[in-house]
């Protein structure tokens, strides 16, 4: 069904997805965007920790070094996209699918400082999604944080509702847009 939806409609799933691909030249602005971004929703020290588990099962048993090449493939892919364009801020999901196990496997040996940190990076990281979610937390005013894009649209979203004949769909120009 995916494949005739597509062919009867210009293939648009297809360009959309190609979009993705693109490349926009080599930017280390954009790596920094990226690397800081995965850094700030994870926590310097879980994305450490996580990372360390990579390293301490790399020489284990073969499932385990069949994991770490998996991610490593998908690091390697996201940071070499990230080089020559945008990469949105969840697309490294699938990456931290194969560190987490990875990671959990050394945490049942860890002693108590590396659980005590452990415990540190999931803090810093449950701050850092308040500190998002609810900026006004932090001393950032109503309106500057960083879904300032997505939130007001009630009002003007009511207006165009009453004011557009019935539809099922809406088409628009930015995903920001589509919030409300």
């Amino acid at each position: 069904p995916l494949l005739i939806w597509n062919a009867q409609n210009e293939w648009l799933m297809f360009k959309h997805d190609a979009g993705h691909v693109n490349s926009s030249g080599f930017s280390l602005k954009v790596l920094g965007e990226f690397v800081g971004g995965q850094l700030g929703i994870l926590s310097p020290i879980i994305c450490v920790l996580l990372f360390s588990g990579l390293r301490h099962t790399f020489s284990k048993q073969l499932p385990l070094r069949f994991l770490c090449w998996i991610t490593l493939i998908l690091l390697a892919f996201f940071l070499s996209k990230a080089l020559t364009g945008k990469v949105q801020i969840n697309w490294p999901a699938p990456l931290y699918l194969t560190l987490f196990p990875l990671w959990a496997g050394r945490f049942g040996s860890a002693g108590n400082i590396y659980k005590r940190v452990v415990t540190a990076g999931f803090l810093i990281s449950v701050i850092i999604i308040a500190a998002t979610f609810f900026p006004n937390l932090v001393g950032v005013e109503e309106g500057r944080g960083p879904f300032k894009k997505v939130k007001g649209w009630q009002q003007g979203i009511t207006d165009v509702y009453h004011q557009s004949p019935k539809a099922d769909f809406l088409i628009l120009s930015y995903y920001s847009l589509a919030g409300e």
